[in-house]
């Protein structure tokens, strides 16, 4: 079932990355990175298909991904590889998509925001779009480049080729619409997953955290600090909640210690028990994730 799952979200983004070429950025002519982009600049200057360059410049990736990163990396983008070209050839063929849209601002918003939302729900299966991805990921592996630096590299080096075959106009209505792909792209990969972090300094934190796991069944971390302006030893308490328990928390907190000091922050994604793990029954002497007695056990939020 998780598999059927995974294989419908690969073939769901690759459609919708594959509509938003078509139908927002081909018309328009706008310039993009990774090898949409080398594609799109040999369609304007060649005339030949989007598609067939895209599977091209894909089979060639495979290979040297294959050659520099190993076979499991081939696994995880065959698929990506072939969906993508094959729904470009067809959107290719459907006139009603050429003229559906002409204006350059649209285009750029619109189509960026398919593009990052494709993407995004191919990354959130754990798969990659392939690509250009090689390419960053070999400069990541063997030149020790941050792989987010190099991937920022890669698609700036292919927007500038881009350059002095394309107008002003299309280079920076295409620079609008990768930065729309990329902040959706980070939103869709995370979605769901972001939560919320209250760290709390107070007098009463052994009260607070005996609050929090007691009558919030939320997981707390008692952290050892030092306040800056006295100078005092003191407590504070750590704990990760959903968006929609935050301020039952605060009210908490705050009925106990109304001078207590709360730092909230959205932390984009949370791994371990009580989130990606059920928080099963601990035995005594497990403190888990939560750093609290196996003793005081209790079942998942």
């Amino acid at each position: 079932m998780e598999k059927m799952k995974t294989t419908l979200m690969i073939v769901l983004g690759n459609f919708i990355l594959a509509l938003a070429i078509v139908a927002f950025i081909i018309p328009t002519k706008l310039v993009m990175g990774g090898t949409t982009g080398i594609s799109l600049m040999i369609h304007n200057l060649f005339g030949i298909r989007v598609s067939y360059v895209v599977f091209a410049i894909d089979a060639l990736m495979l290979l040297y991904g294959l050659v520099l990163l190993g076979r499991k990396f081939m696994l995880g983008t065959l698929l990506s590889s072939i969906l993508y070209p094959f729904f470009l050839r067809v959107l290719e063929d459907q006139p009603f998509l050429k003229d559906m849209i002409t204006d350059y601002t649209l285009c750029s918003i619109f189509g960026g925001f398919l593009i990052g939302l494709g993407i995004g729900i191919v990354f959130r299966a754990g798969a990659s779009t392939g690509g250009t991805d090689p390419i960053a990921l070999s400069m990541n592996k063997y030149l020790h480049i941050p792989l987010s630096t190099a991937m920022y590299g890669v698609d700036l080096a292919v927007i500038l080729m881009q350059v002095p075959f394309s107008e002003m106009e299309d280079v920076l209505y295409g620079i609008i619409c990768v930065l729309v792909s990329s902040f959706t792209i980070g939103k869709v990969s995370t979605i769901g997953e972001a939560k919320m972090q209250v760290f709390t300094i107070s007098k009463k934190s052994q009260e607070i955290c005996n609050a929090v796991t007691h009558e919030l069944n939320l997981g707390a971390t008692l952290i050892p600090v030092k306040t800056g302006f006295v100078g005092e030893d003191s407590m504070a308490v750590m704990t990760v909640t959903h968006r929609r328990f935050l301020k039952q928390l605060e009210k908490t907190i705050i009925g106990i210690d109304p001078m207590a000091f709360m730092q909230i922050t959205e932390v984009a994604s949370v791994h371990g028990r009580g989130f990606t793990l059920d928080r099963m029954y601990l035995e005594d002497g497990d403190t888990g994730s939560n750093g609290r007695a196996g003793n005081q056990s209790r079942k998942n939020v």
